[in-house]
């Protein structure tokens, strides 16, 4: 076994106890060569065989040394950052800023317009259902079935629907205007950097 192989070794079990969550102290205690340099070192003179296996511990604990300490470092040291041209990316981040704002105004304008037709979508759906139920009273509906339906559907429909739009009216609509107008100051802002 080489001494590159004990460095490879030592970068390994440095990089492994580095990595693990959380890091495991510093621990030299498998620095010994392992079974197959034994094996191979067998037959070896002892003197040859003294001097080797020094120069390959000191080769291992090098590479533990050297895997434990860069595995610290990527895990616990971010990348550094930096900006290169500020000038250019503050103007760029201000046209995307602009986009975004008037692509929210859009959308709020939108939405504006929706709340305003489902209102006056909800009111004529309600009239078409109030004159259809007066056609099929005409059309030979018992008077009873015609008064209950009046009270127990008609009426309570009725309420519901004028709960909704008065909901949209005072709280949803003015809710979007404020959005709306909040918007188009930011873009103002926004516009003039």
């Amino acid at each position: 076994m080489k001494k590159n192989d004990q460095y490879y070794r030592g970068y390994q079990d440095g990089q492994n106890d580095a990595s693990a969550d959380p890091p495991k102290p510093r621990d030299f205690r498998k620095m010994g060569v392992s079974w197959k340099y034994w094996g191979s070192m067998f037959l070896e003179i002892v003197t040859l065989f003294t001097y080797r296996a020094d120069d390959m511990l000191d080769s291992y604990i090098q590479g533990y040394k050297d895997g434990y300490n860069q595995s610290i470092q990527a895990k616990y040291n971010p990348q550094k950052v930096e900006v290169i041209n500020s000038e250019n990316t503050n103007k760029s981040n201000t046209m995307s800023t602009v986009q975004s704002l008037e692509l929210q105004l859009r959308q709020l304008e939108s939405l504006k317009h929706f709340l305003d037709a489902f209102g006056k979508e909800m009111e004529s759906k309600m009239r078409e259902y109030n004159s259809r139920v007066e056609q099929l009273h005409r059309d030979g509906l018992t008077i009873e079935s015609y008064k209950s339906f009046q009270e127990y559907h008609l009426k309570p429909t009725n309420h519901k629907i004028a709960d909704i739009k008065t909901f949209l009216e005072r709280e949803s609509i003015p809710y979007v205007s404020k959005n709306i107008e909040a918007t188009k100051s930011s873009l103002s802002i926004a516009r003039s950097r």
